[in-house]
């Protein structure tokens, strides 16, 4: 089964912070001409993005556990299907504290990724992604091989809920959306 994402009815503000924003670019192509810095960890991501000479886009590399910003930077942040190819939960907390150190009050955190429970060495996730003034949807597939593939959609609600009001928290089958206020 392939879950649906449906980017048309979100109104993104601006100063948005996309980390792990290189493979797909969901997000920089769900927020054209709104300002965006695309934190990648390495720049061989991006080589052949469409978004490299883009005025709104600014390019950043970096480790999200140790974002280089001061506290309340962005009015967004964004994580499309980064969490899981972040190891373990200890770092992929770090990533979430990170991330809401950087948010500004009042502005909202949006994670979109796949609640992996089981213990293969291998994940296989597709999903159909409709981008704002599109009426087709494209195919996008996320894959992660390894040791400690786990990622826990409830874990991860519960920690954003320490310091955020969640306003949306669902899981489709292994794909869930949170979306949490500071």
């Amino acid at each position: 089964m392939c879950n649906i994402v449906d980017f048309r009815g979100y109104l993104f503000t601006e100063k948005i912070l996309d980390v792990g924003a290189g493979g797909e670019e969901i997000i920089l192509n769900a927020t054209t001409g709104k300002s965006v810095t695309a934190l990648v960890k390495k720049k061989s991501e991006i080589s052949h993005s469409k978004f490299n000479n883009s005025p709104n886009v600014k390019w950043v590399y970096g480790d999200a556990c140790k974002l280089k910003f001061p506290d309340e930077t962005f009015s967004t942040v964004t994580m499309f299907c980064t969490l899981m190819y972040i190891r373990g939960i200890k770092e992929k907390l770090q990533v979430l504290s990170e991330c809401i150190r950087v948010l500004k009050s009042e502005g909202k955190l949006y994670v979109w990724d796949f609640d992996i429970a089981i213990d293969s060495e291998m994940f296989n996730g597709n999903l159909e992604v409709i981008l704002p003034g599109k009426r087709k949807s494209k195919s996008v597939g996320y894959g992660i091989g390894g040791v400690n593939l786990k990622q826990d959609f409830d874990e991860i609600k519960e920690y954003i809920e320490k310091s955020m009001t969640i306003e949306v928290a669902k899981l489709e089958d292994s794909f869930f959306t949170i979306i949490a206020q500071k």
